[in-house]
């Protein structure tokens, strides 16, 4: 989407976004979960996103609280488009429209 194309000329949040990085599926080996090692990880995500204007964490149900933990807010705004929505409803990962 380029600038000119965003709802109202503007990006989403409001200013340009420049940057754009994506990290997904930090996980430790079980044998060296609960030493620390993922939330290393993401607590340094700021510092080295710090020209972003926001940080987006893609988090599993089951990660909830691990993200919470560090900082993170739940998004109220997010959409999908899964091959197989009903599996990925099935395990908690969307909900149906009410």
């Amino acid at each position: 989407m380029t600038r000119s194309s965003a709802p109202g000329g503007r990006w989403p949040n409001g200013a340009g976004c420049a940057y754009i990085s994506d990290v997904a599926d930090v996980a430790a080996h079980p044998d060296r979960q609960g030493q620390g090692l993922g939330s290393d990880i993401i607590r340094r995500l700021p510092e080295l996103a710090r020209d972003h204007k926001k940080l987006l964490r893609y988090a599993s149900p089951c990660t909830e609280p691990f993200h919470r933990r560090l900082g993170c807010l739940p998004m109220n705004t997010a959409m999908a488009v899964w091959a197989d929505p009903d599996r990925a409803i099935d395990v908690g990962l969307l909900r149906r429209e009410s």
